[in-house]
């Protein structure tokens, strides 16, 4: 059985498309400028790693890229406009 990949089993990413951009991450346009978008979505993915803690694979919902991702576009979602 192949390697547990979070990316494409929680987020939908295959591996070809792998490593994804912080806008694929939340599943946003790139380039998305419309900070409550960015906001939604960020928050959406953050709840939904929160759910996922308390499953077997809790280790791998604190992967620094997934969260760096997220709080990346949701401090850039802040500053546009």
């Amino acid at each position: 059985m192949p390697d547990f990949d979070p990316y494409y089993e929680w987020l939908g990413i295959p591996p070809k498309d792998q490593p994804a951009h912080h806008y694929r991450l939340l599943g946003v346009e790139l380039f998305e400028e419309h900070r409550s978008a960015i906001d939604a979505a960020a928050n959406r993915l953050m709840t939904y790693l929160q759910e996922l803690s308390n499953g077997e694979d809790a280790a791998l919902t604190h992967d620094t890229h997934l969260k760096l991702g997220f709080r990346a576009l949701s401090v850039r979602a802040r500053t546009v406009l």
